[in-house]
């Protein structure tokens, strides 16, 4: 039997409200985690957002864990800024977070979901921001638009080239590393 709830005294607008950005938010999680648990991956929201929200792990064909994470940074809205004749997706992002983007060493992929449309793209931040020609942290303002290209749509398939990012990663690293 349903609970009856009492009238409160207070008036409704003194009450604490769940806001769209936050639905948005969860909307945007829920979205890139469905699809890297298809694939058999684990995912780990991080509480204290420095520039990342989520920790994706993978697995082999066995279910065994390998090496290595993969970081995802969300952003969500449902007014997207979208330029070049509609191929890409444009988002402020701040300086501090494309630095510590491009000093780390495993993959960051940033996604940013398109809550009207219900779809999420995405772009591989290291390797996006050493493509750029004449590209200088020291020498950008304080805000950077990043260019997400429409083409990467998060699928099911998105997952397993991040995993690819993953491993060319750590092959690059074990290369420099001589065990003794």
């Amino acid at each position: 039997m349903p609970l009856k709830r009492k009238k409160s005294s207070k008036p409704t607008n003194d009450r604490k409200k769940r806001i769209r950005n936050h639905i948005i938010a969860d909307l945007s999680a829920n979205h890139v985690e469905r699809f890297a648990l298809l694939n058999g991956f684990s995912v780990e929201c991080i509480v204290k957002d420095y520039g990342y929200d989520l920790n994706i792990y993978t697995y082999d064909l066995n279910g065994e864990f390998e090496n290595g994470n993969i970081y995802i940074q969300l952003k969500a809205s449902e007014t997207p800024i979208y330029v070049s004749n509609k191929t890409e997706i444009s988002f402020p992002v701040d300086k501090r977070d494309l630095r510590a983007w491009f000093n780390e060493p495993m993959p960051v992929i940033f996604i940013f979901y398109d809550a009207k449309k219900e779809v999420a793209y995405w772009i591989y931040m290291q390797q996006h921001l050493k493509s750029l020609v004449n590209f200088d942290i020291k020498k950008i303002s304080n805000n950077y638009s990043i260019r997400i290209p429409v083409i990467n749509i998060i699928d099911i398939n998105s997952f397993q080239t991040f995993r690819t990012y993953k491993a060319n990663t750590l092959n690059e690293i074990y290369s420099v590393i001589t065990y003794r």
